[in-house]
């Protein structure tokens, strides 16, 4: 059975690792995050083209 509470660390050199692990994990999320904001407009951009295409598409007579 896997535990998934974090673990509170014991030693020294575990509370180093540890609080480097969270340093990371912080890091990495705020990178993610300002990835996600620049690809943004990108992705709206392609939504409202592909939103223009279909109605084209319905409008057109077979």
């Amino acid at each position: 059975m896997h535990n998934s509470t974090i673990q509170q660390p014991s030693t020294a050199s575990e509370n180093q690792l540890f609080a480097s692990s969270q340093r990371l994990l912080l890091q990495i999320g705020q990178e993610l995050q300002v990835a996600i904001q620049a690809s943004s407009p990108a992705i709206n951009i392609s939504r409202e083209k592909l939103h223009e295409e279909n109605l084209r598409l319905l409008e057109t007579p077979n």
